[in-house]
């Protein structure tokens, strides 16, 4: 379905609103990013609240964060619907609801509990700006589509990745905001059409507003955190080569598999070469292993463009090689 900009915009603007209103925020002003903002710049402040700068002696640190942007990315294995995105028509790329089908359209979790089914949805990694942008396969699909960077700062709304109940159970045990909230189930069981209204799925779903933000306050959280790690890591002591190890907690190992990733040791020149030199996958694993264990923050995060994404907001990095 074709939508004209300004009515995108309006659709957008009103299902952000709903978003916050599922997540347990208040958003008293009819275009929710204007309500998203606030809330974001509320949870990027207890965070970190002012922006940080290293001394000279670590000025290569500092351009190699700052030299970081974020890339958010949408997989497919239909070559068909790609089609669409990049044919003649350029068709947008539409949320499960638009569409009619999809894993959210006839599912309780998505469509009736969180409401997330009009949404599209992107994963979020760094990447070096001087770089060529490119995604990144995942197990939803091995054709990467890249959102435009400015329409993702200005439509995109950055959660906590939700798209199973165990992502929102395993959130609870990673986010200290979540966690006064978290229940185990006894086993594996789904999600019935009952627990919509169940008291302890509600009081998870009420609380996700705390791990609300924008694109731009994410990066600067992200960014911020980074320096500070780096100046209380390698500021202070005089060994370069000193090992840095981040250990898994209990809680941590299903998610770490869940990652592919494994604790490694990195030392202060390791970090910087990772930055510098490393791909997008050993910069975001850094970045997840340092927020985690350094700073009991989850980075699984997901971006998420209400309604639809117009197919000129879009890119298919290296498709021509792949067809």
């Amino acid at each position: 379905m074709r939508r004209s900009a300004s009515r995108l915009a309006l659709d957008q603007a009103a299902e952000a609103r709903q978003t916050l209103l599922v997540h347990g925020a208040e958003a008293a002003e009819k275009n929710g990013y204007q309500s998203l903002k606030k809330i974001s710049r509320g949870n990027r402040e207890k965070i970190i609240p002012r922006s940080i700068r290293l001394p000279r002696k670590l000025s290569d640190f500092e351009r190699a964060i700052d030299g970081l942007r974020l890339v958010f990315t949408h997989c497919t294995n239909n070559r068909s619907y790609l089609q669409s995105l990049i044919g003649r028509e350029r068709q947008p790329l539409l949320s499960a609801r638009q569409l009619g089908f999809g894993a959210h359209v006839n599912n309780a979790y998505n469509r009736d509990f969180l409401l997330s089914d009009n949404h599209v949805f992107f994963t979020v990694s760094f990447q070096r700006r001087s770089d060529p942008v490119r995604g990144h396969k995942t197990h939803y699909g091995s054709i990467p589509i890249v959102l435009n960077e400015g329409y993702a700062y200005r439509y995109g709304l950055i959660s906590v990745f939700n798209m199973y109940p165990n992502d929102l159970l395993s959130a609870s045990s990673r986010l200290p905001a979540l966690r006064p909230y978290a229940f185990h189930l006894s086993k594996k069981l789904p999600f019935r059409r009952s627990d919509v209204s169940s008291p302890k799925w509600l009081r998870l779903r009420e609380n996700l507003w705390k791990f609300l933000y924008t694109p731009p306050d994410f990066e600067y959280v992200l960014k911020n955190k980074l320096k500070q790690f780096v100046l209380q890591r390698f500021a202070a002591h005089k060994n370069p080569a000193r090992k840095i190890a981040f250990l898994p907690t209990e809680g941590e190992k299903n998610m770490e598999s869940k990652l592919g990733l494994r604790p490694i040791l990195y030392d202060e020149r390791q970090v910087l070469s990772v930055l510098t030199r490393g791909s997008s996958e050993d910069i975001w694993r850094l970045i997840y292993e340092i927020f985690r264990y350094e700073y009991d923050f989850s980075i699984y995060v997901e971006l998420r463009v209400p309604v639809a994404v117009p197919a000129d907001r879009l890119s298919i990095p290296d498709y021509s090689n792949r067809a």
